[in-house]
């Protein structure tokens, strides 16, 4: 590949995390909230998911040596930026969420209580990372279509 390709293929990625990340920021935001809107919700959802997908396609562009060459770019941003949105939309709100109701259930051991969060958590992560990554899948490839058409390498 050269280097004309390698940059015009990380600009659609780059573009396809953006719009990635736009999109599921707002399915997140309407389904979080029961389907009404709310500005800030909106913007906070949006703004984290761009910033997920973005991190991960900067990442990959950064990153020399991967241990996954047979996969393309663009399913692993789609992949590990869904599962950075998780992240970044639950873990806070989770970790509140446990310390302000901790002793609503005296029967349990620290060890116990922290061991049923971890493993919400978890199982959350991996539903909601195949479920964002499936969503994702269609626009990030009709963005690559998009982009392989409209941006084609020059005949020499």
């Amino acid at each position: 590949m050269t280097h004309t390709n390698a940059k015009r293929d990380w600009l659609i990625d780059l573009l396809g995390a953006l719009v990635c990340g736009f999109l599921i920021g707002a399915f997140q935001q309407r389904t979080a909230d029961s389907g009404e809107f709310f500005w800030n919700s909106f913007i906070r959802c949006v703004l984290l998911g761009m910033a997920s997908y973005s991190i991960v396609a900067l990442l990959l562009l950064a990153w020399r040596s991967r241990p996954l060459l047979r996969l393309p770019n663009w399913l692993l941003i789609i992949v590990f930026g869904s599962g950075i949105f998780y992240f970044a939309i639950h873990l806070v709100d989770t970790l509140t969420y446990a310390m302000k109701f901790r002793y609503t259930q005296p029967e349990l051991s620290t060890f116990q209580y922290v061991f049923s969060y971890v493993q919400e958590f978890i199982v959350g992560l991996l539903f909601v990372t195949v479920m964002d990554s499936v969503l994702a899948l269609p626009i990030m490839g009709a963005i690559h279509y998009l982009g392989e058409k409209a941006f084609r390498p020059k005949a020499q």
